[in-house]
């Protein structure tokens, strides 16, 4: 059962990244890997990220605020 469980995180995991690369893929941007969707465990505290982790996250924001900034609102 437990090993059940872990599969089918694993596999929700995938798909979620899966998902989102596909949104980001329609809007012309770069793909994620499954390594940046760790970053739920890094707000909950489970997990540490490295300090090239940090960059990476923060980058990703800065995108993210670009991005923003360019929408049109009608």
């Amino acid at each position: 059962m437990i090993n059940c469980v872990r599969a089918n995180l694993a596999e929700l995991k995938l798909n979620r990244v899966e998902s989102y690369n596909l949104y980001r893929e329609y809007n012309h941007r770069k793909k994620i890997t499954p390594e940046q969707a760790s970053i739920p465990y890094y707000i909950n505290g489970i997990k540490k990220p490295s300090y090239k982790q940090v960059e990476k996250i923060l980058t990703g924001i800065k995108e993210v605020g670009r991005e923003l900034m360019e929408l049109e609102i009608r």
